[in-house]
C-alpha cells in the first residue's frame, strides 16, 4: 500500500498559517474540549489525500470532519499550492498539521500509523461496513480544545459535463476554525513564538461564539432552473437530479 503520509513533509521556505479570526444537528460555533477518538487517512477518486477524524466531547457528542491535506493527481498530490510565485499550505493541511503537533508534538508526516479496519460509510451498501485504512495511532485518545464552526454551504448538484454546480438549497455543517492545545489554550502559532500566555483563543471565542457562518453562494441570476438548465441539469418535475450530498 502506498505510504500517505509522503508528501506531507513541511518546508521552511513555506510560510505557516499563523492565527487568523477567518472563517463546517450541527454543533454552536464555539470552543470544545474534545478527544479523538478515529484518525485514518483516505485517498479521493482523484488521488487527494484527506485526513479524517472523529471527535467526541464529555457529553458523547461527536463531531467528525474530514479534511484533505494534498492536491489530487493532476496537480501533483502537494500539501501546499502556489499563487503570485509565493506557496502556502493547503488549508487542510494546516488544521490537521496544527492537531498533530498541539497533541503528540509531530507533525503530520511523521506521525506513526497502520492499517486497521475501520467501519466507514458504503455508498454501495448503504450501510456502515468495515474497510481498511491507515489509521494514525498516535492521535487517538488525545484531547485538544476545537474552535468548531457552524456554517451554511450549498447543496450541489452533478451536471451532465461532470461539474458540480449550486442546487439553490443548503446545508448546515460544522468545521474547524482554529485549535488549541489542551493543557494551556495556546495555538501552535504562539507556542512557536513562546508566547507567555494563550490570548488568541479568547479573541477566536469572542468574536465566534454562537455565530452561523454563511459560505452559500447560491444560483445566479435565473434562479434554480435556469442555472441548472444552463449547465445541463434535467430540472422536468419529478427528475432526480443527483446530489453530492446524500
Amino acid at each position: 500500500m502506498t505510504n500517505l503520509l509522503d508528501d506531507l513533509a513541511t518546508d521552511t521556505a513555506i510560510e505557516d498559517s499563523g492565527d487568523v479570526l477567518g472563517g463546517r444537528g450541527p454543533m454552536e460555533s464555539g470552543l470544545y474540549d474534545m478527544v479523538i477518538t478515529m484518525a485514518f487517512m483516505d485517498l479521493s477518486s482523484g488521488g487527494a489525500k484527506s485526513v479524517n477524524l472523529t471527535f467526541e466531547d464529555k457529553n458523547k457528542k461527536q463531531l467528525r470532519i474530514t479534511e484533505y491535506v494534498t492536491s489530487g493527481t493532476a496537480k501533483g498530490t502537494k500539501n501546499y499550492y502556489e499563487k503570485d510565485g509565493v506557496k502556502k499550505y493547503l488549508p487542510g493541511f494546516n488544521s490537521i498539521n496544527s492537531i498533530a503537533q498541539l497533541t503528540v508534538g509531530k507533525e503530520l508526516g511523521a506521525l506513526d500509523g497502520e492499517e486497521k479496519f475501520v467501519e466507514v460509510w458504503d455508498f454501495d451498501e448503504g450501510k456502515m461496513m468495515p474497510h481498511k485504512k491507515f489509521v494514525l495511532t498516535e492521535l487517538l485518545g488525545q484531547t485538544i480544545t476545537v474552535g468548531v464552526l457552524k456554517q451554511v454551504e450549498d447543496k450541489n448538484v452533478k451536471t451532465d459535463a461532470g461539474t458540480w454546480v449550486p442546487s439553490g438549497d443548503t446545508k448546515t455543517l460544522n468545521v474547524i476554525g482554529k485549535s488549541f492545545r489542551a493543557s494551556d489554550g495556546k495555538t501552535l502559532a504562539e507556542i512557536k513564538a513562546e508566547a507567555p500566555a494563550a490570548e488568541f483563543k479568547d479573541q477566536w471565542a469572542t468574536t465566534y461564539t454562537g455565530v452561523t457562518i454563511n459560505r452559500a453562494k447560491g444560483v445566479k441570476k435565473g434562479g434554480v432552473a435556469a442555472a441548472a438548465g444552463a449547465a445541463g441539469i434535467n430540472t422536468t418535475p419529478g427528475a432526480a437530479t443527483k446530489s453530492l450530498f446524500p
